[in-house]
């Protein structure tokens, strides 16, 4: 993220390498393995260092035997291979499990109960604007997310195929942000997609503040996305999103809307239109 600040990866290495010489030795820093990078920067630590990861088997803490549900994700934490309690979480997709871990082993180092802890992830209900429901109508789900970045993308649109398993996933998504704006994630976004069956990409917002040779391209992303098998195209204001939706959705589709900011009223001009189809249903 950032990349309009960071120039680049040796940027934001040393960023965080300043930002580890300032916990001092009584400290505590807890690393996600999970990242290279973030590995070989926990080296340099001058205080404990507590790993935590999903894949990553060299990690001192992990979750294992992740299962999800329509009702959220269930995991079992592991302390140096050592079973230390089984959670539950209503969220989905593994980038909250990592979440989840991280707080777990926070806690356990403030030496907050374990009871306590998978209380709280059990009745924690996220935040708005991640994964957020806003509606469920005439069979078709409509979510508003933040994501504005390749890997924000890709986990979301991944976790809202686990949690709503054998539904088709509409994703529309606005480069908005500096970095969803640049060139400098344009092959990343070609994989963020993956998830998805029909993909919406708006224009990107006030592309006159960047060169062109720095522009993140829809047109390139979507021809790519068309060559992966998926319906995909590029259409310009949420009035005509919505007018290029009202053919392709259908009962059972979950619609992604990911923009970091208003999109031009689109989330609402949706809900509109799907309670225009409520009422031709009834």
């Amino acid at each position: 993220d950032h990349a309009d600040i960071y120039k680049d990866l040796e940027a934001y290495k040393l960023a965080f390498r300043r930002l580890i010489n300032l916990v001092p030795n009584r400290g505590n820093l807890l690393a996600g393995f999970d990242s290279p990078i973030v590995a070989e920067l926990s080296g340099r630590a001058f205080c404990p260092v507590d790993s935590f990861g999903i894949d990553n088997k060299d990690s001192k803490w992990q979750a294992k035997h992740i299962e999800t549900s329509s009702e959220g994700t269930s995991f079992t934490v592991f302390e140096q291979e050592k079973e230390y309690a089984k959670f539950f979480t209503p969220l989905v997709g593994r980038f909250n499990v990592r979440n989840c871990l991280g707080v777990i082993v926070a806690a356990e180092r403030m030496g907050i109960e374990r009871r306590a802890t998978a209380e709280a992830l059990a009745t924690f209900k996220s935040v708005k604007r991640r994964m957020q429901v806003r509606a469920n109508i005439a069979e078709i789900t409509l979510i508003d997310d933040f994501a504005h970045h390749p890997t924000a993308v890709r986990e979301t649109l991944e976790a809202i195929s686990q949690r709503y398993t054998n539904r088709r996933v509409v994703a529309v998504f606005e480069p908005r942000s500096w970095s969803s704006r640049k060139r400098v994630f344009q092959q990343d976004y070609e994989t963020a997609f993956g998830a998805a069956e029909v993909v919406v990409i708006a224009p990107v917002f006030e592309s006159f503040k960047l060169e062109t040779s720095d522009q993140f391209s829809p047109n390139q992303l979507v021809e790519v996305l068309k060559e992966q098998g998926k319906q995909a195209a590029v259409v310009s204001g949420s009035d005509n999103i919505v007018e290029h939706l009202e053919s392709l959705i259908t009962e059972g589709d979950v619609i992604a809307v990911m923009s970091n900011g208003g999109f031009g009223g689109l989330h609402e001009k949706l809900l509109t239109l799907l309670e225009k189809k409520s009422q031709r249903i009834v």
